[in-house]
């Protein structure tokens, strides 16, 4: 979010961070950390989703 505010600085500044950012190994590590936290949470979704049919098979 920090990075972001580099566009009030000029645009020198914002590409010299888009830059840096885009060598960086941290950006590739928070990809892979969010990408798996989106796919535990899609799977406890689903279990929970299968759970609450197993709980409830017919409706009312």
């Amino acid at each position: 979010m920090a990075g972001n505010l580099t566009i009030f600085q000029g645009r020198e500044v914002m590409n010299g961070y888009a830059a840096w950012l885009k060598g960086h190994p941290l950006l590739w590590t928070a990809r892979v950390i969010l990408l798996c936290a989106f796919l535990v949470h899609t799977v406890l979704a689903l279990k929970l989703a299968w759970e609450n049919h197993r709980a409830r098979p017919h409706r009312l």
